[in-house]
């Protein structure tokens, strides 16, 4: 379950960034859109929202957080197995608009819930290496730290919490690349390994690709594998969304040869030892005198998200995650969108999931999000990003805060928008 997640000269946020996702506006709010996590330190349970919705105009920062919490994800958990000696480290994105900055090193970091303690994983980073790590258990008077990861690449353990003890030493077996929790969980050290599948399962993103990848290659894989899912996508998805559909058929196929020869020359051990096979399906629709086969790609753009859709919400919806997902309402009618929000509001107190959202569409604002849900990006003269929530405007007993975030009274929307010149002649010097 994730806390915080924040960051700093990432991407366009040279002075970082920090999403929270700590219900603080309960109100009339206060029987949806959260749950309770008892925490040790604490008397009363730690309030977390469901959902997160980040507004803002094209290029202000709002997929730069999606991309952050990948980043941190990535580092997580592939820096340790995946990463050899001397590789880039991929998810490096200083603020490349300030000589100050865009050599320096990026910040990012994240607090989770660990059983019954908020613990806290902040690693800064250049191409080349890790220059800090820490791993720091949250407590009410006093925090306590478990990993200290310094500059020169030092790595000290304070083993007086640990919840089992270390049978290596990380100093030895970490590279300059690769995060000390990453080889500690490689290493199946028991004392990290909490720490990590919370940060893994509070860190997922979603990615829209076509068939055979991303999140439609994974819904359709459940849908051909798992007829229980099948069920639940039919009823609870496909057939709520009104697309008139009575049935998914999937179906593996062969691949071209012409695209199989153009595969096996793009792996460099040589040809593939067997003909893959692709992933099709076909969806039954409600017709004229019965019901009539329509191949998913085929279908409208919509169609194919919400099949895309269903793998990822149902994850959320059965699991213990923190997804992200860029655009979620492209392609998506707002009222659609609007009932999805509404169930994962409503749900109750289990599973404890969470959903963070980049969106353009105004209308979740009208009823469907909490005040304390919403944050809006927008960025300076100089280019520099921030992520501010509507929380902190004052005017909490307004009702029609889609009317006023379109009249501009909360910022993140375009500050000019007059495309009145695309007609004007251009005068092309000698």
């Amino acid at each position: 379950m994730l806390v915080r997640l924040f960051a700093e000269n990432y991407g366009v946020f040279r002075d970082g960034f920090d999403l929270s996702l700590e219900a603080t506006n309960l109100g009339s709010d206060r029987d949806r859109g959260y749950f309770e996590v008892p925490i040790a330190t604490e008397d009363t349970p730690l309030r977390l929202l469901r959902l997160a919705a980040i507004y803002g105009p094209n290029g202000s920062g709002k997929s730069t957080v999606v991309r952050a919490a990948e980043s941190l994800h990535n580092l997580v958990v592939h820096s340790g197995p995946s990463l050899q000696e001397g590789k880039r480290i991929a998810g490096y994105d200083p603020f490349r608009l300030d000589a100050a900055t865009r050599n320096k090193p990026s910040t990012l970091g994240c607090e989770v819930v660990v059983g019954d303690r908020v613990m806290e994983y902040v690693i800064s980073f250049t191409a080349e290496e890790i220059t800090e790590e820490r791993i720091v258990e949250r407590g009410r008077s006093d925090d306590f730290t478990w990993l200290r990861r310094g500059p020169a690449g030092t790595i000290e353990v304070n083993g007086e919490r640990l919840p089992a003890r270390m049978s290596i030493d990380l100093s030895t077996v970490t590279r300059r690349n690769a995060a000390a929790i990453s080889v500690a969980a490689q290493l199946k050290q028991d004392a990290f390994l909490g720490v990590y599948r919370a940060i893994e399962a509070s860190l997922r993103t979603l990615v829209w690709e076509g068939p055979g990848f991303g999140a439609m290659g994974y819904s359709l894989r459940r849908l051909h594998d798992d007829s229980a899912f099948r069920t639940w996508t039919l009823d609870r998805i496909l057939k709520p969304a009104d697309f008139g559909i009575t049935d998914v058929l999937t179906e593996e196929r062969e691949i071209p040869p012409s695209l199989f020869d153009e595969l096996s020359s793009m792996i460099d051990a040589g040809k593939l030892d067997e003909m893959p096979k692709s992933l099709e399906a076909v969806l039954s629709h409600r017709g004229v005198g019965g019901e009539y086969p329509i191949d998913l790609g085929d279908e409208s753009t919509g169609t194919q998200k919400m099949v895309a859709l269903a793998g990822p919400w149902y994850d959320v919806v059965h699991g213990q995650l923190t997804a992200f997902v860029d655009e979620l309402s492209a392609s998506l009618h707002p009222s659609l969108l609007m009932a999805l929000l509404d169930a994962l509001n409503a749900a109750p107190s289990r599973p404890r999931s969470q959903l963070v959202f980049t969106v353009h569409d105004p209308s979740p604002l009208e009823q469907s999000l909490r005040r304390d849900q919403v944050y809006f990006t927008e960025k300076d003269d100089e280019g520099v990003a921030r992520l501010f929530p509507l929380a902190e405007f004052s005017d909490r007993n307004v009702h029609n805060i889609r009317k006023r975030y379109l009249e501009g009274r909360y910022g993140g929307l375009p500050r000019l928008l007059d495309f009145g010149s695309l007609f004007d002649e251009v005068e092309i010097g000698d």
